[in-house]
């Protein structure tokens, strides 16, 4: 997803152990690799744009126009390619995302289609979130200026509001938290929902700048922190019984609060007490929202984070439960696990990675390596194993892209 220069300068220059960069003696063969890496992805990545154009709806819409999350995924992808060719499918993708917002009412700003009997409903903060980010780089991109697009700004405010005003305040385990759809009866706070609402947040927010009034919205970032706290499994921080400072789990996050995900597990300790495991899309997941809520990168709740990252890297599998081992459940939410991991370590900034063991790898090109090597021939990519709406080969090609994306520092 499109990241402004100022949001990179000011919160995310990294220089602890975690990430240094490469030394002299392996300068020579790192260049040399990562070049052949980057024509790779380069070329992976106009395929699967190229795939994506082939499918555009003529109502600008990919895959099921109940969700605009669906095009707007897509939508970023093709802004961050910088390709001039793909303008016109850019200003059909943002007109579909325009006609999903809610202009008035009480989901004002809101971009999402109601679903009615769905549970959940329309996920309005899921899809608004993503919309909000793919209007956002639309409005930043020097290939579309007034003559293509309409003026985003006030669309983009509406929904920075709608979604500031669907964080959990009350005093409950989900306090400064983001969910699905706040007034339906999935009206939980989960990581993955709070991690887009924050990125969703923290990146627009130069348009601020154009509010009339010169009233600002935010989110409370106190209160995420407090959220993000709780999902950790941190027990210094985290007040939740669950939380453990287990050695194969401390320091990495699960998805909610309260109860643990089947496929991510839980274990019982010595003590006869249930633990949740921690995740690895969701470890990715809170290391960024503590950044983005502006938490040091010194901080021990961040240090906790990054050694549970040194200790778990595997591009290759999204999930460590021991209970999937070995079956198709361990491939689910594949290309999500790549593009927040591939998220979080661009937002750190340097390209290489020291793991637990000493050993220094380039992430870029193992990212790389891992998603061209899963691309179809066709150039689209597919999550066989569909949970989390992977086997839309629509959703994991744009998953896929933004991940390439990210690595190349795009």
């Amino acid at each position: 997803m499109a990241v402004p220069p100022i949001f990179k300068i000011c919160m995310i220059t990294l220089t602890s152990a975690m990430l240094v960069a490469p030394s002299a003696g392996v300068a020579a063969d790192e260049t040399d690799s990562s070049a052949v890496q980057r024509k790779a992805a380069e070329l992976a990545m106009q395929r699967g744009l190229d795939w994506l154009a082939s499918l555009q709806q003529e109502s600008g819409a990919w895959s099921n126009t109940n969700f605009p999350a669906l095009t707007a995924m897509p939508l970023t992808a093709m802004v961050r390619s910088g390709r001039e060719d793909l303008v016109p499918n850019m200003q059909r993708a943002t007109d579909f995302l325009l006609s999903c917002a809610k202009t008035s009412g009480p989901d004002k700003g809101a971009i999402y289609q109601q679903v009615d009997g769905r549970r959940g409903g329309g996920l309005s903060n899921y899809n608004t979130a993503l919309s909000l980010l793919a209007l956002h780089a639309v409005q930043e991109s020097p290939l579309l200026g007034e003559e293509q697009i309409p003026n985003l700004v006030p669309t983009i405010l509406d929904a920075r509001a709608f979604l500031a005003s669907s964080q959990y305040l009350g005093e409950t385990v989900h306090y400064g938290g983001m969910g699905y759809d706040p007034p339906t009866e999935r009206s939980y706070a989960d990581l993955s929902n709070a991690y887009l609402g924050y990125e969703a947040i923290r990146i627009t927010e130069d348009v601020e700048e154009l509010r009339p009034g010169g009233a600002r919205v935010d989110l409370n970032w106190q209160a995420a922190t407090r959220f993000i706290e709780r999902i950790q499994n941190l027990p210094d921080v985290n007040d939740q019984p669950w939380a453990t400072d287990h050695p194969d789990e401390v320091g990495g996050f699960t998805y909610r609060a309260d109860v643990y995900r089947d496929d991510f597990g839980a274990f019982i300790d010595e003590d006869g007490v249930e633990r949740h495991r921690s995740a690895l899309t969701m470890s990715y997941a809170g290391l960024l929202s503590y950044l983005y809520a502006g938490v040091s990168r010194d901080d021990k709740r961040v240090q906790a984070a990054k050694a549970w990252i040194q200790n778990n890297w595997n591009p290759e599998i999204p999930n460590r439960n021991p209970e999937l081992t070995g079956t198709d459940a361990q491939m689910g939410g594949f290309f999500y696990y790549l593009k927040v991991m591939s998220r979080t370590l661009d937002v750190y900034g340097n390209d290489t990675l020291r793991l637990t063991d000493g050993s220094e790898i380039n992430w870029r090109n193992e990212i790389i390596s891992t998603i061209v090597s899963h691309q179809n021939d066709d150039g689209f990519w597919l999550n066989e194993y569909g949970r989390y709406w992977e086997a839309d080969p629509v959703l994991s090609t744009a998953y896929a892209l933004l991940a390439l994306q990210n690595a190349l520092g795009l």
